[in-house]
């Protein structure tokens, strides 16, 4: 009896994870076949990861459910955290995690940082990240930069950026990973957006 009471809460937890994520051509979609519109806020003011602070993604979560947010995106986490109760949390609200891959110490090009650079190091620190989030069904999609490019004299980072997101789709295929979203995060500039499309 108690091991069929098991099964039944198994099945119970299954059937309300949230339909993950993948791309059609520049479309996401679920994996129930429903296109996916985000909706959604930036979810970080400090440096702390905020995924792995239990009660106050509790709070948090509970406030974008009734605003109607589908998606929070998040800029760092500490892959060595557990991340567990968050992602349950958010998953539960209906809510997907769109999850940047680097950290502060692995911009490709960002403060303090001349030139660019994408080296074994940041390739390692990444799949940290990615092996971390990649069994959350409510992981929306990984980033490999956040606004790298942001006028024409630093075009210079187009090629980082492009192998960083080349080398951690292999990465994701290589571990049997489900075909989890990675892209690019651009910034607002409208003379770059089309360049940028149509490279990366």
């Amino acid at each position: 009896m108690l091991s069929l009471l098991a099964l039944g809460l198994l099945a119970g937890q299954a059937a309300s994870a949230l339909p993950t994520i993948s791309t059609k051509g520049s479309k996401f979609f679920t994996s129930d076949g429903n296109q996916f519109f985000l909706k959604g806020v930036a979810y970080q003011l400090t440096e702390d990861d905020p995924l792995a602070q239990p009660t106050q993604c509790a709070l948090d979560a509970a406030l974008m459910k009734e605003l109607g947010a589908n998606s929070i995106r998040v800029y760092h986490v500490d892959p060595t955290a557990s991340h567990d109760d968050c992602m349950k949390t958010f998953d539960d609200a209906g809510i997907y995690i769109w999850l940047d891959l680097d950290t502060f110490s692995t911009y490709i090009m960002g403060p303090g940082i001349s030139s660019p650079v994408w080296n074994s190091t940041m390739y390692e620190a990444y799949g940290q990240v990615m092996d971390a989030f990649h069994s959350y069904d409510n992981l929306g999609g990984f980033f490999v930069g956040n606004e790298v490019l942001t006028i024409a004299e630093n075009s210079n980072a187009a090629p980082y950026v492009k192998a960083a997101g080349r080398d951690m789709k292999s990465y994701r295929d290589s571990k049997g990973y489900r075909s989890i979203p990675i892209g690019y995060s651009a910034a607002d500039v409208p003379s770059l957006r089309p360049m940028l499309q149509n490279y990366l």
